[in-house]
């Protein structure tokens, strides 16, 4: 399935098992869900793994759940949670759940956060612990 604008593909997304419920205006994904996320050129620059996921097929928001992992090329950031929200709208990554941040210089645990879809410029709700890498 392919996610994209009126110019480019977006987005990429692979599952083992998609169910669409038009009377709710939703898409079941399970099985192992894949999200590839595009550069501005169309080229892959990061990834989303979730054992599965939500999709509102009206607001195009999607919700992962059940070990979500993130990964973001261009920063070389990863993040691990328990479930997460990408909200299309405001085209950022929302959880409460407890998350775990990998950049090349530091390691972050926490609660909650908000994120560009690059993991560039990211909020944590509450911070529990911290580590500079060297």
């Amino acid at each position: 399935m392919a996610f994209s604008d009126s110019t480019r593909v977006r987005a990429l997304l692979k599952a083992g098992k998609a169910r669409v419920f038009e009377s709710r205006n939703e898409t079941l994904l399970d099985s192992n869900v894949f999200v590839q996320f595009m550069n501005a050129r169309s080229k892959p620059a990061g990834f989303l793994t979730a054992k599965s996921a939500t999709i509102n097929e009206e607001t195009r928001d999607m919700f992962a759940k059940g070990n979500v992992f993130v990964r973001s090329d261009s920063t070389n950031t990863t993040l691990t949670t328990p479930s997460l929200m990408w909200k299309e709208e405001e085209r950022q990554f929302y959880t409460k759940d407890r998350i775990h941040i990998q950049t090349p210089t530091e390691i972050i645990d926490g609660y909650g956060m908000e994120s560009d879809i690059w993991l560039k410029n990211y909020r944590i709700f509450k911070v529990s612990g911290t580590k500079i890498i060297e």
